[in-house]
């Protein structure tokens, strides 16, 4: 399988690099006319190289202006390698510092330089050049990066720095197949027969014709209705490629610059996150002073993470301000939503005027609320940055109170391994609920916090209704606000360790919940009345009475009767038929084995025929093969019933 690698331009205005770009790859990447017209780029532009020893290029051409760095922030990220482009006349401008700033503090790791231009100058002035590059690279974490003397005009160089951009690419990581797709769009337009088309660089996971999506922030789903990579119809698209993307279902008015392609439910919106920040270490532009440059408390930014720009404030997580060369952690907040996922890096430039500050990454996506200067915050932060997978997995724990699903933590984490999962419930650093792939995951004392709310609301439950045999489980999820998929997770576990019981009331055909301990128990005066009522049901056999005629026999009140007849169907010694139709359970085990017996010798039972085997009535006899049909034990053909599958011997 082919390795794909996307190389990002990056350097000073006018040093050439779209030159160097049509030079290699025949391919002219200033697509737009002003562009052409100008001899200045002002938007991403897009080429390619053909495939080698298994390695397909796509390379994003960036704005050197500084007017259009918010177009080049757009392309960098994303980007494997760079190629610094540095003009051999002029050597290391502002634009090239900034530049490669801005790729040091994306995480960019591999980076080589073309010194352009090589032809106008003579061999001196470019060893001078040379070194003066070199010198620049030392204070960065490029020091051992090539520099390749390149003429786009002579070629002189071009077969050497492709060779080195393939080695470079051998080198360095392919983006992760395994994670869900992620396609931050950096273009979208319209084609004639085909509709929406978006394009940008996939930087996980994979896409397919007819597979599902969704648009986000908006949260707008739709469809693959085709794709290309390297200009080429593909079936399936991979991590690591340039893509364009026919989408079916949604409107090229709904989408925009800054919008995410997802895997649907994988990735989330969100407006506020902790992060890690590292400022510059030095001003970019002339005159800046470092106070001007420092990061302070509710300072107003711009953040660009993706293809998306949002504008937000920095809440310091310490007392102080983060000043030049320092890395400090904050609470971003956005004034719009954009996708973000943690370990994400992202860009900081000033609100106004339009200074580049630094970047960071992102640690926690879904931060609670914080004290300032809190050293268990600071801690926890400095975990997740510096810790592995497991480390991060057990600060979770610790922040979520309400534990986190393995199918979604995984799918941001896949790192880890079972045996690395099963080690941290072994040795009792988590402890799990449910099935997987739908496990969830707590700290233990998250899921003692989790156990103590069932078991309060529970007692709760039981005091404030003694005759009643549960609680129905959808009410009891409603009062502890769990949603659905953790309720039945952590009602699994309580059930098996015994902390509460889940269990079907046959008699009503309905799922309860209670206590394991917990049993219904009457008082002597409720005892006794019961066993009255109760005795009446098993004297009248199959000809059982309905509440009132019990009332008037027994000489109680029709309230105090109806009580006595809902305790009995919670103790599961009555079911309830029909309208007031209350039946020993014993004596409905009679009926039944009845029927059973008759409906094997004769094949079939009408209505008339069972009223006339029990001697009862139609009053009784329908509501009571109603019943039979309902739990199973018969299903009706026409007028008569036969015995289901698995109730003939």
């Amino acid at each position: 399988m082919k390795k794909n690698m996307i190389v990002g331009t990056a350097g000073h205005v006018d040093h050439g690099k779209t030159h160097l770009i049509h030079a290699l790859t025949g391919i002219n990447p200033d697509r737009l006319k002003e562009e052409q017209e100008r001899g200045m780029t002002i938007d991403l532009g897009f080429a390619n190289l053909p495939e080698s020893e298994g390695i397909a290029l796509s390379i994003i051409d960036v704005p050197g202006h500084e007017r259009f760095l918010k177009n080049m922030l757009v392309g960098a990220t994303g980007i494997d390698l760079a190629l610094l482009v540095v003009d051999s006349e002029e050597g290391v401008m502002p634009q090239t510092r900034e530049h490669a700033a801005i790729l040091e503090l994306l995480g960019v790791e591999h980076l080589l330089v073309a010194l352009t231009k090589s032809d106008k100058v003579d061999s001196e002035w470019a060893a001078l050049v040379e070194e003066q590059t070199r010198d620049y690279l030392n204070e960065t974490p490029w020091q051992n990066a090539p520099i390749i003397r390149v003429s786009a005009l002579s070629g002189e160089g071009l077969d050497t720095l492709k060779r080195a951009l393939y080695e470079i690419a051998q080198q360095a990581s392919e983006k992760p197949l395994h994670k869900p797709a992620r396609l931050p769009i950096d273009r979208v337009f319209t084609m004639t027969g085909f509709g929406t088309v978006v394009t940008g660089t996939l930087i996980s996971g994979s896409l397919s014709v007819g597979q599902e999506v969704e648009l986000l922030p908006k949260g707008l789903p739709a469809r693959v209705r085709g794709l290309q990579a390297h200009n080429e119809p593909a079936q399936t698209v991979r991590a690591g490629q340039r893509t364009a993307v026919n989408l079916s279902g949604i409107e090229k008015e709904r989408v925009e610059r800054g919008d995410v392609l997802v895997q649907p439910g994988a990735y989330h919106a969100v407006v506020r996150f902790n992060a890690q920040i590292t400022l510059l270490k030095q001003p970019i532009a002339h005159g800046e002073s470092a106070e001007h440059m420092r990061l302070t408390h509710q300072m107003r930014i711009r953040l660009h993470a993706g293809a998306s720009e949002a504008i937000g404030r920095v809440y310091l997580l310490q007392p102080e301000p983060i000043e030049l060369g320092q890395t400090g952690f904050a609470q971003i907040r956005l004034e719009e939503a954009i996708v973000l996922a943690e370990g994400d890096r992202f860009i900081l430039r000033r609100y106004s005027p339009l200074t580049t500050l630094g970047g960071g990454v992102a640690l926690d996506i879904r931060p609670k609320r914080y004290r300032r200067h809190d050293p268990a915050l600071l801690s926890a932060l400095a975990t997740r940055q510096e810790g592995s997978d497991v480390d991060r997995l057990l600060e979770d724990l610790k922040t979520y109170a309400e534990g986190i699903k393995e199918g979604d933590w995984l799918r941001q984490h896949s790192d880890l391994s079972a045996e690395r999962l099963e080690s941290l419930t072994a040795s009792g650093s988590a402890i799990t609920a449910g099935s997987a792939p739908d496990r969830w995951w707590f700290h233990p004392h998250a899921w003692r916090a989790v156990t103590q709310r069932f078991q309060t609301a529970l007692q709760s439950y039981h005091k404030s209704h003694p005759l009643k045999a549960g609680i129905l489980p959808e009410t009891l999820r409603s009062q502890l606000r769990l949603e659905k998929g953790l309720f039945d997770a952590a009602m699994q576990r309580l059930s098996e360790t015994g902390a509460c019981c889940v269990f079907e009331l046959i008699s009503l055909g309905e799922w309860r919940v209670k206590l394991c301990d917990f049993e219904i128990r009457p008082n002597p005066k409720q005892a006794a009345l019961f066993e009255r009522v109760f005795q009446v049901y098993l004297d009248c056999g199959f000809l059982i009475p309905v509440p009132v005629e019990v009332s008037q026999e027994i000489g109680a009140p029709p309230t105090a009767i109806q009580e006595m007849l809902n305790l009995g169907v919670e103790m599961e010694q009555l079911t309830l038929v029909g309208e007031n139709l209350y039946y020993p359970v014993e004596t409905l085990q009679e009926l039944t084995e009845i029927t059973r017996k008759y409906i094997i010798e004769k094949g079939a039972m009408t209505a008339a025929e069972f009223r006339d085997l029990t001697q009862s009535s139609r009053k009784y006899a329908v509501p009571l093969l109603e019943y039979f049909d309902k739990i199973g034990f018969t299903t009706r053909q026409g007028d008569a019933r036969v015995l289901n599958v698995q109730q003939i011997p």
